[in-house]
């Protein structure tokens, strides 16, 4: 059971080279790896001392296969060779620190002045879907972003089953294959000081489990009306992370009770509170379609009594009530202003 579960997290863990590690020739293209005043020693070809030597400064091993582009296979085959280094005691495993920042230290300044505040709130417990352009600090927006460009192991998601609603997307939600931004932004918004802030603002308990991912909508990907509903979801986020995006690359959440589009736009932050009444969807992005079309999103949820495991198509009723369609709505770059819908 313990093998199993050390093969399961660790693409995740991060690890660094035993300080007193020592290595020297025994042959051609061989090593004999070994630390001084402690039995036992390894013998390495050339690739397997480079894939060691990688492990001077703290790393993952997704970090490892994202920056090398590795297939499965091979992926496999290095979670077996690190496993061995570090029961022979030559890898050593760096915990990693609990984010210290919640979600007020990441968002701009301007946003969290009482009257801002004070408005997200109102229109949050209303039921309205809030859209806040430009949201998180520059820095921030710009890392999480890289990482996710990076990314080359987005995974679908689909559902064509019985009833009304079905989707097709891609998708990140095995975090022990995330790149560390992306677990970093998973920490502040399941930070404890996140939960009570949104919480304030919702009159929503928010005190379970984040449910977190990513998602990329690829052409021909798009998402059929729904509400999020389910057992235990409270509050939806959408972080939109798509850089030179035209609205009619399609890609746009279609919000029901108004009839209105929003564009992605890069650094947009939407919220609302999940209820019966909140109905949307994502629009099908066009085949013709250049930009990527990304964001971080989930849920803050109530807990309970046991874990669930994530939901891949919530259960949804019959359909929702669809007004006339208005204007997409496209937010400017450098835009400060709250749009309420």
């Amino acid at each position: 059971m313990d093998r199993l579960r050390d093969t399961r997290d660790l693409d995740a863990t991060l690890y660094v080279l035993s300080p007193d590690v020592k290595c020297r020739p025994i042959g051609v293209n061989q090593f004999e790896v070994h630390r001084p005043l402690r039995s036992g020693a390894m013998a390495l070809n050339m690739s397997e001392c480079g894939v060691m030597t990688a492990f001077l400064t703290p790393t993952t091993l997704s970090a490892i296969a994202l920056e090398h582009r590795l297939n499965a296979d091979v992926t496999a085959g290095l979670r077996r060779f690190i496993l061995a280094l570090e029961r022979a005691g030559f890898l050593e495993r760096v915990a990693f620190p609990p984010s210290p920042r919640g979600l007020r230290d990441v968002l701009c300044a301007d946003i969290l002045g009482a009257e801002s505040l004070d408005q997200l709130g109102f229109h949050l417990k209303q039921g309205r879907l809030v859209v806040i352009p430009n949201a998180f600090q520059e820095d921030f927006a710009k890392e999480v972003h890289a990482s996710l460009d990076q990314w080359p192991q987005w995974q679908v998601y689909e559902s064509y089953g019985q009833g009304f609603f079905h989707f097709h997307h891609h998708n990140i939600y095995d975090t022990s294959q995330a790149p560390p931004e992306f677990l970093e932004c998973e920490a502040i918004l399941s930070h404890e000081s996140t939960k009570g802030f949104i919480a304030d603002l919702t009159a929503r308990d928010c005190s379970g489990r984040l449910q977190f991912g990513a998602s990329r909508y690829f052409p021909g990907d798009h998402s059929l009306p729904h509400t999020d509903v389910s057992s235990v979801r409270e509050v939806a986020y959408i972080w939109h992370l798509t850089k030179d995006w035209e609205p009619e690359w399609g890609g746009s959440l279609f919000w029901c009770p108004t009839g209105t589009y929003v564009a992605p736009t890069f650094n947009c932050l939407m919220l609302f509170v999940v209820s019966p009444d909140s109905w949307h969807f994502v629009t099908t992005v066009s085949p013709y379609a250049r930009g990527k079309r990304m964001a971080i999103n989930g849920w803050w949820t109530r807990p309970v009594p046991k874990p669930e495991s994530r939901p891949t198509s919530p259960d949804e009723p019959s359909g929702p009530v669809l007004h006339g369609a208005r204007p997409k709505e496209t937010i400017p770059a450098g835009a400060r202003k709250m749009l309420v819908l």
